[in-house]
């Protein structure tokens, strides 16, 4: 076992890989015993442990609680811990080759070097992308790590931009339900401008009007997502694109932390902004343990009266800094035919 912790906001999944012979046990009993959030994949379970340090306990010691139960439960060949699929099912894999009888645990911070030397066939891609990967020059995980996103999308098309940090081991990538990280997002809603925004207000007014409508369109929250991608079209620089991993809770606040955050990382500066657009990863599995406990009541209460306006066939209810739009000819977009 590594000596490593993970801090109560780090994502924290455990792998377990199951024993090549033997009878194969119904796993959904110890996984719904261990967390709400955790799915059986073609080479055993995976469970998100994020948050839950005060049932468990931290680091080492609640991975090897919970690798100890797993044992007890049926014969597992390899148990690991990592801040993503990719890192949890190589740690397994990696236990299995040592002894088996223990989990090995890599923290987020040492998740780069870990994968470095793996060959590019374990990346969870289509066979024909690792191939065409291997042709180009990419032949571990650490080169792919080095590869610009930019000129990956032009080569393998939309979602290859984020292979680089898959590869890194940063649980912002987008995984389907196989752990590919290829799966491209769709578009949830966008706004296009006929004359360009610059001011902070403006800015502030767009990303308003992205949280009001995303929440109306995803009941669900940033968490019902595996991630997120604003896409800014900035004039005379193109197209500016920022990816952030699914998380928050399901209120007006938690849409706008979300792109506030995503925001920051586009570094808009002074330039003017022609349009943009929030676009969806596949779904992810969402526990309800948090709304338990709602950080903030007045936040709840104001999502769920939004909620009931929103039904039906009536017009979205809209932010009053809507108004600062109307002289640069918004035009909205998107899964809600409201638009």
């Amino acid at each position: 076992m590594l000596p490593a912790e993970f801090g109560s906001g780090e994502r924290t999944l455990l792998h377990l890989r199951p024993a090549p012979t033997g009878p194969s046990p119904d796993w959904t009993s110890f996984c719904q015993a261990i967390t709400p959030a955790w799915r059986v994949l073609n080479d055993g379970p995976l469970l998100d442990l994020t948050g839950s340090d005060r049932l468990w306990g931290r680091g080492c010691d609640r991975a090897a609680a919970l690798s100890a139960r797993a044992h007890r439960f049926s014969t597992l060949a390899g148990a690991g811990v990592g801040p993503s699929l990719l890192v949890a099912r190589l740690a397994s894999r990696y236990s299995a080759h040592l002894d088996g009888r223990s989990v090995f645990v890599v923290a987020p911070g040492g998740a780069s070097s870990f994968l470095a030397p793996f060959p590019i066939s374990v990346f969870p891609a289509a066979r024909g992308v690792v191939s065409r990967l291997a042709q180009l020059g990419v032949r571990t995980l650490g080169d792919l790590q080095l590869v610009p996103g930019t000129l990956l999308r032009a080569v393998f098309g939309p979602g290859a931009e984020s292979w680089p940090e898959q590869a890194s081991g940063q649980p912002v990538a987008g995984e389907g339900e196989d752990g590919n990280p290829a799966t491209p997002p769709r578009l949830l809603v966008g706004v296009r401008l006929h004359h360009p925004a610059s001011s902070p207000a403006h800015r502030q007014a767009l990303l308003d009007g992205l949280a009001f409508r995303a929440m109306a369109v995803c009941p669900g929250g940033p968490a019902a997502r595996l991630f997120w991608e604003l896409e800014a079209t900035i004039c005379g620089r193109g197209v500016r694109r920022v990816r952030r991993r699914g998380q928050g809770p399901a209120s007006l606040a938690g849409w706008r932390d979300l792109l506030r955050h995503m925001a920051a990382s586009l570094d808009w500066g002074r330039l003017a902004m022609q349009g943009l657009a929030l676009w969806a990863g596949p779904p992810q599995a969402v526990s309800g343990q948090m709304d338990l406990f709602p950080a903030d009541r007045r936040q709840d209460r104001l999502t769920r009266a939004l909620a009931g306006v929103n039904q039906g066939d009536r017009p979205l209810v809209a932010p009053g800094n809507q108004a600062l739009l109307t002289p640069l000819g918004p035009a909205w977009y998107g899964a809600d035919p409201r638009y």
